[in-house]
């Protein structure tokens, strides 16, 4: 696999506390997929399944998601 890596040291201070912890999230658990994999998983979530060929992904989407993909915690 061919990773990619910054070649400068990106400027972060415009992100508070909780954005970067999103972000760090992320990286932990989609950080080992390739692009293609990451292509791949983004394109079953649900906002993606829905919206239509060249239309903006609509924000009310994400209610629609599958627990896989969503950020929210589901008790049984």
């Amino acid at each position: 696999m061919h990773k990619h890596y910054l070649q400068e040291v990106p400027d972060l201070s415009a992100l508070n506390t909780m954005e970067l912890s999103v972000i760090n999230e992320v990286i932990d658990e989609l950080g080992d997929l390739s692009a293609k994999e990451v292509s791949e998983y983004s394109h079953g979530d649900m906002p993606w399944i829905i919206a239509e060929d060249n239309e903006d992904l609509d924000y009310e989407y994400v209610f629609y998601r599958d627990p896989e993909y969503s950020v929210r915690e589901y008790d049984d």
